[in-house]
């Protein structure tokens, strides 16, 4: 599943059938004020075009995205990584 947006957002809720994902994220723009943060984890780190990945050992579930975002616009995709 991959999002993009702008701004603050709150993704509609997805599932995660497995123990094991991933969660890679872009942000484009200025970043200083920029924090990409789902359900009780919180990723920070992303530079202007760079792109991080964070490997969640969480699940199976349902989660969301919460975005806390300005000046940049960003792209997260959530992968199944595990059985």
């Amino acid at each position: 599943m991959t999002v993009t947006g702008t701004g603050y957002e709150t993704t509609q809720p997805f599932k995660i059938p497995s123990s094991q994902w991933t969660l890679s994220w872009t942000i484009t723009g200025d970043p200083q004020y920029a924090s990409l943060t789902f359900f009780e984890i919180s990723v920070e780190g992303a530079q202007g075009g760079s792109e991080t990945v964070s490997y969640v050992y969480a699940g199976p579930g349902d989660y969301y995205l919460k975005v806390l975002d300005a000046n940049t616009t960003w792209t997260a995709t959530i992968e199944q990584t595990g059985a």
